[in-house]
């Protein structure tokens, strides 16, 4: 059912005019050697384990950003990736606001089976249907709010995923962080 994506080049969602313009103003900034808020600096840390990004989820209060992507073939993944998710700007809103769950579907590079099986069910779950697909989780696994690929660069993008987390938590669909975890009982003591 799911295996299409794997298989297909027409499942990497695209927009060739956003993609030529967002291509061509990254290489004109990379070539002009500017660099901000924006720009990329690393890779930020992301689970690979759903289980324990929404155990997490549900110890912190916190809502999960499932990225849904083909990090080595598709070119809005590999934007998004580049544009938004490799900035101090993603790294800082992230630490604060969200669990991070990265699931992959590369062509070029072979995943852990037990991981692709992983990667399969929930998508299969989800019912994606093409790359990039970032859904915003809460610990349930109800889908808050969905994104992906959009021309804008990071506090763009941190602005629309601030706005799905407000209206989420305005709703009770993201749970407070729970008393009690080892850090806190520790730090009362």
């Amino acid at each position: 059912m799911f295996a299409h994506i794997l298989k297909s080049p027409l499942t990497c969602f695209r927009s060739r005019s956003a993609l030529t313009c967002a291509g061509l103003v990254y290489a004109l900034a990379l070539s002009a050697g500017c660099q901000d808020a924006n720009s990329p600096y690393k890779e930020v840390h992301w689970s690979t384990d759903s289980e324990s990004a929404f155990g997490e989820a549900a110890t912190e209060g916190k809502a999960i950003v499932a990225a849904f992507t083909g990090s080595d073939f598709c070119p809005p993944c590999i934007a998004l990736e580049k544009e938004v998710f490799n900035t101090e700007a993603f790294d800082a809103w992230s630490r604060e606001n969200v669990i991070l769950l990265k699931v992959d579907f590369p062509r070029h590079t072979r995943l852990p089976s037990d991981l692709m099986e992983q990667n399969t069910k929930l998508a299969e779950k989800y019912e994606i249907s093409g790359v990039p697909t970032v859904l915003f989780l809460n610990d349930q696994g109800e889908i808050l709010g969905i994104m992906g690929y959009e021309p804008g660069g990071a506090q763009d993008w941190i602005g629309r995923a601030d706005q799905i987390i407000t209206e989420a938590r305005s709703m009770g669909k993201i749970g407070e962080p729970q008393m009690g975890t080892t850090d806190e009982t520790q730090a009362m003591n």
